[in-house]
């Protein structure tokens, strides 16, 4: 009965334009909050969040009602690209966290925006912003990500 609450997999066929577009079209809230809604999409946390909507070139303020077809196609896309990335490199070791075989996971050291507040953007070499949504760190580029 706990499953019936959840989402799609995003790396599943199930994600899909029209289902996340019917999810979104009138949510208020912030694409990020919807990102990381596991009634939603299951398994987006607060890193792969900041990092999927860097990608996608959208700003985590915005609503999901805002979001054009172009943006949705562009988060749907940016997020089975980080998630696979992440996957390849056995996932995101920020402090303790190690695999079932006792390696770390090696996508810390690709991330673009999280925990990279007043650093230079690597695409437009503006300062990194940093904010709270929702009770989480959030991180993006204020020129990059509209």
């Amino acid at each position: 009965f706990l499953l019936k609450k959840l989402g799609v997999e995003p790396l599943s066929d199930d994600f899909t334009f029209e289902y996340f577009k019917k999810k979104i079209s009138k949510k208020s809230v912030s694409i990020k909050t919807i990102l990381m809604d596991q009634s939603i999409i299951v398994g987006i946390g607060n890193i792969y969040a900041n990092e999927i909507l860097y990608k996608a070139k959208i700003n985590p303020l915005r609503s999901g009602d805002s979001l054009n077809k172009d943006n949705i196609k562009s988060i749907i896309h940016a997020t089975k690209f980080i998630l696979k990335k992440s996957i390849n490199v056995g996932g995101t070791s920020i402090k303790n966290h190690k695999q079932p075989d006792g390696k770390l996971g090696y996508f810390v050291q690709k991330l673009r925006v999280y925990g990279k507040a007043n650093q230079n953007c690597k695409v437009c070499d503006k300062i990194i912003c940093s904010t709270v949504i929702n009770n989480r760190s959030t991180f993006f580029c204020n020129n990059c990500q509209k």
